[in-house]
């Protein structure tokens, strides 16, 4: 009866330990995927295996694919090949103790296609009827700018060809061959067939000799006859502007604008008149009146200078505001400036009274070698120069608020300081003095040293 048991323990042993372990054993595999591409292509389409192994292989005539030796786990299979797409684009398989068959894809070849472009000039460019034959046959109209294309093109043999109504093209057509790229530059000329003319008359206070200028599409200039007749003569269709012009008058209107559109455009008429000027005068009085610079500003500008006895005038001026302001170094004047409007009248009595400005002096000395005779230069708001005395002493006179630079010089000597900054603040400048020593040939450092501690210790000897 034990041993019965026994054997049946056994049995029982061994036929759970194989159900329990079976699956694993045959989890080692190996397994397949495999399927097939259909579509537009079948075979060499390039097949790639990524994910727990990685391997790559090609489609064969009828389209169909195989991996083989895996194992369980997870995958993706990507078809690829150039000039084609698939759908799925990929898939994801998972291998759990099987094979995997019909991951299947259906390819689709990508069409690829060219243009031809290119763009009129000349008499014309928007609104050109561009005409394609050959391979294919389609119509289209140049742009503002006379660009024009023929897209979704595929290899072959075209001609384009434009046209429009009162025009002429060079080339009259083109012959383009695609063969696997676009064609761009395919460029026409224009030429307007019949031209037309703008043509009128200026009347009123002057005939003759007005110069009519025409701008826009075309540009060109012109005069008037001696009955203020003008024309301008082989226009294309578009859109001008006829202005008239002549120094001392003023025309109604002051310009036209006028559209060719396949016809001549007459009557294009104007009415001259004098230009009626004024002036703005006035006087300069105080303790200058000659040679102050007179400044006009505004609607126009100008300058000119008062005569002997402060006048001044600003003629040729038409309506509009205006300002005058005087200027004179060392003087100042009331007021300062005067706006005006003129209004169809001259503006008199613009009157300003000058007065001296408030001026101030720089002095000082020069000392040690040389005294007399060094050539003091000033430079900034005023610029003078001045000669020292016997004594060494120097002055400048007449000088205005501002900052100034005092330079001494005079053969064989230096200066300590080579030069000062000065500024002048409503007050004199004293004090503003330099020391000169005589130049000293140096043979050695010890010269040097020598020479400087005499120029700067003793320097009055």
């Amino acid at each position: 009866m034990k041993l019965k048991s026994f054997i049946l323990i056994l049995f029982f042993s061994s036929f759970f330990t194989n159900a329990l372990f079976s699956d694993a054993a045959f989890a080692e595999g190996p397994y397949i995927i495999s399927g097939r591409v259909i579509g537009d292509v079948l075979g060499n389409v390039t097949m790639t295996l990524t994910g727990t192994a990685s391997i790559t292989t090609t489609t064969n005539a009828l389209g169909s694919y195989t991996f083989s030796g895996l194992s369980d786990g997870t995958y993706t299979v990507t078809p690829s090949l150039d000039g084609y797409t698939f759908t799925p684009e990929s898939t994801i398989v998972h291998i759990t103790g099987a094979d995997e068959s019909n991951i299947n894809f259906t390819s689709h070849a990508v069409t690829v296609t060219f243009s031809i472009s290119g763009k009129v000039t000349g008499d014309v460019q928007e609104g050109v009827t561009m005409t394609l034959t050959g391979a294919a046959s389609i119509t289209t109209t140049t742009n503002a700018l006379g660009s024009y294309t023929f897209s979704g093109l595929s290899n072959g043999e075209y001609t384009v060809t434009p046209s429009k109504t009162g025009y002429t093209f060079e080339p009259t057509s083109r012959t383009v061959t695609i063969s696997g790229t676009s064609q761009g530059s395919k460029d026409f000329t224009a030429t307007q067939i019949v031209k037309y003319s703008i043509s009128g008359t200026v009347t009123g206070e002057v005939q003759a000799g007005v110069s009519m200028t025409l701008s826009g599409t075309a540009s060109k200039v012109t005069t008037t006859d001696t009955s203020g007749n003008y024309s301008f003569t082989e226009l294309i269709n578009g859109s001008y502007t006829v202005t008239p012009s002549m120094p001392g008058y003023i025309f109604a209107p002051t310009s036209q604008s006028v559209k060719i559109d396949n016809a001549n455009q007459t009557v294009i008429d104007f009415t001259s008149a004098l230009l009626t000027t004024y002036s703005i005068s006035g006087r300069v009085s105080g303790v200058v009146q000659a040679g102050v610079t007179m400044i006009l500003s505004g609607d126009a500008s100008g300058t000119t200078v008062t005569d002997s006895a402060g006048n001044y005038s600003f003629t040729g001026l038409s309506d509009g505001t205006y300002t005058v302001t005087p200027s004179l170094v060392g003087y100042t004047f009331s007021p300062s400036s005067i706006t005006r409007a003129i209004s169809d009248a001259n503006l008199t009595d613009v009157n300003f009274t000058s007065s001296e400005a408030g001026t101030y002096s720089i002095s000082g000395s020069v000392t040690g070698d040389i005294q007399a005779g060094v050539v003091m230069t000033l430079e900034g708001d005023i610029a003078k120069t001045a000669i020292t005395d016997s004594s060494g002493y120097y002055s400048f006179t007449g000088l205005t608020n501002g900052m100034y630079t005092i330079t001494p010089a005079k053969d064989g000597c230096i200066f300590n300081p080579v030069y000062r900054f000065i500024e002048i603040s409503y007050v004199n400048v004293v004090g503003a003095d330099f020391i000169a020593a005589l130049e000293v040939s140096c043979t050695d450092w010890s010269d040097v040293i020598d020479t400087y501690t005499l120029y700067v210790t003793q320097p009055c000897q």
